[in-house]
C-alpha cells in the first residue's frame, strides 16, 4: 500500500503520524536521484578552442623547425667546405676547401699587396706596400668565415644566413689585418716631406739697406685623420687615391703686419743725416744710423725704430767734439788792485738730452738735417767775482827766460 506524501504544512500539526509499512526498496525507486556536484569528465564542446590552439601550435613549430634544422644540419653535411652560394668580394668558393680557398685569396690578392693604394698630395704621390703600411689580407680567417658562413651561435643570425643563401647567394669581404702602431709609423716618416714650420715676416739691415721677408703659411699632416681615411681604404682591397689630410698653420705675423715697419726703416735709412752747430757740422751715413735701428714684434705687429740708448751713445761721443771749454781770465795786481788783464773765454756743451729728440725728430723727416742745441758754459772768474776770490796782496812774482829754447815750449808757457 502506498501512502501520499505531502508537505508538512498541508498537514495539521496535531494529526499523528502514520508508520510507514512499504518496503524501503519501493521508496528508493520512487525518489529522483540527486545531480552529481562535481563533474571530472571534461566537455567535449568546451575543450575543443585549446585543442585547437596546440594543434597550431604544433603545426607552426614544424614549419618553423624545418628552416632551423636545415640551417644546423648544412654545416654538419659540408664539413671543411665553403656551403654553396657563399662568395668572396665577388669570387665564389661554394664547394670549396679550407685549403682552397686561403690559396685563392693568397694568389687574388698578391699583386694589390705591392701597392694596394696611392697617397697623394697636390702633384706628389707615394705608393706603399701593405707591409710598409703594416698591412696584410687573413686569408686564414677570411677562410674560416667563409666555411662557417651560416654556423652563427644565434638562431636567427643562422636562419638569416642560410635564407640568404639559399635565395642567391652570401657575399663576404676579405678580413684585413692592420697594425695601427706601423701605419702610423709609416706617415710620421712621410710628414716632413709635407710639413713646414710658419715663418714670420721679418726685418734685417745690411749695410744701410733695408732687407724685408715675407711670412710664409705653415702645414702639419693630420696624422690621425689621414690613418682613418687609409683604413677604410685598405678593406675594400681596390686600388684608390687616398688624399693626404694637412691643415695650414698661419703666421703670428704677417706680411701686412709687417708693412708699417718696413716703411719706418726706410724712411731712416733713406739717406745720411747732417749735424750742425754754428759753422761747424758733421755726417753721419746710412750704416751708422742702421747701427742704432731696433727691430722687434710687439702685439703681433713688426716695429722698427731708433733705439733711444744706442742713440745716446753716438750723442755722447759727438759731445766729444762738440764741446769746447772755458778759459778763465788773466789776473794782475795794478795800482794795488786785482784787475783782469787778459779776459777769459767762453765755452760750448752739448745739450745731449736735446739733441736725442732732435736727432730723432730729424731721422723721422724728410730733410735729416738738425741743429744741434748747446749752452754757453761761462768762466768761472769774471769782473763780478774778483772780490769773492780773496786776493788781497802780491805775495812774489817771478820771470823766466826762455832765451834759446826751442819754439816749441812757448805751449807750455801759454
Amino acid at each position: 500500500m502506498r501512502r501520499r506524501r505531502g508537505s508538512a504544512k498541508n498537514q495539521s500539526s496535531t494529526e499523528p503520524l502514520e508508520p510507514v509499512t512499504e518496503p524501503l526498496e519501493d521508496i528508493a525507486e520512487e525518489l529522483p536521484l540527486p545531480p552529481p556536484r562535481h563533474s571530472h569528465i571534461p566537455s567535449r564542446r568546451r575543450n575543443s578552442p585549446l585543442r585547437l590552439l596546440l594543434t597550431t601550435i604544433l603545426v607552426l613549430g614544424g614549419i618553423l623547425a624545418i628552416p632551423y634544422g636545415i640551417a644546423y644540419a648544412l654545416p654538419l653535411l659540408n664539413g671543411d667546405h665553403a656551403p654553396v652560394g657563399i662568395s668572396i668580394q665577388g669570387t665564389p668558393v661554394g664547394g670549396m676547401s679550407r685549403a682552397q680557398i686561403q690559396a685563392m685569396l693568397t694568389e687574388q690578392y698578391h699583386d694589390i699587396s705591392a701597392a694596394p693604394l696611392i697617397i697623394v698630395y697636390e702633384n706628389q704621390s707615394w705608393s706603399p706596400s701593405m707591409r710598409e703600411l703594416g698591412a696584410k689580407v687573413d686569408v686564414e680567417r677570411t677562410a674560416d668565415l667563409a666555411i662557417t658562413a651560416g654556423a652563427s651561435s644565434n638562431p636567427i643570425d643562422r636562419m638569416r644566413n642560410w635564407w640568404r643563401l639559399s635565395q642567391g647567394g652570401l657575399d663576404l669581404a676579405p678580413l684585413v689585418q692592420v697594425d695601427a702602431t706601423k701605419l702610423q709609423s709609416y706617415l710620421l716618416k712621410l710628414a716632413p716631406e709635407i710639413e713646414q714650420p710658419p715663418r714670420d715676416a721679418s726685418l734685417s739691415i745690411a749695410a744701410g739697406k733695408v732687407l724685408p721677408t715675407g711670412a710664409r703659411v705653415g702645414r702639419q699632416v693630420l696624422i690621425d685623420d689621414t690613418m682613418i681615411d687609409l683604413l677604410r681604404a685598405l678593406q675594400s682591397l681596390e686600388v684608390q687615391s687616398v688624399p693626404l689630410r694637412t691643415r695650414t698653420l698661419a703666421p703670428q705675423i704677417d706680411d701686412a703686419s709687417a708693412t708699417a715697419a718696413i716703411e719706418e726703416a726706410r724712411t731712416l735709412l733713406k739717406s745720411p743725416l747732417r749735424l750742425r752747430q754754428g759753422s761747424r757740422d758733421w755726417t753721419w751715413n746710412e750704416e751708422r744710423i742702421a747701427s742704432m735701428l731696433v727691430v722687434r714684434a710687439e702685439h703681433n705687429q713688426l716695429v722698427a725704430e731708433i733705439d733711444p740708448d744706442r742713440l745716446a751713445r753716438q750723442v755722447e761721443k759727438l759731445a766729444q767734439v762738440v764741446d769746447s771749454g772755458s778759459s778763465e781770465p788773466r789776473l794782475a795786481f795794478q795800482d794795488g788792485k786785482l784787475t783782469i788783464v787778459e779776459p777769459g773765454k767762453t765755452g760750448l756743451r752739448l745739450k745731449q738730452a736735446e739733441s736725442v729728440e732732435a736727432i730723432t725728430l730729424a731721422l723721422q723727416s724728410e730733410l735729416h738735417n738738425v741743429a744741434l742745441p748747446v749752452e754757453e758754459v761761462a768762466p768761472n772768474v769774471t769782473k763780478a767775482t774778483l772780490p769773492t776770490l780773496g786776493i788781497i796782496e802780491l805775495v812774489a812774482e817771478g820771470k823766466s827766460s826762455f832765451a834759446g829754447s826751442a819754439s816749441y815750449r812757448i805751449t807750455n808757457i801759454k
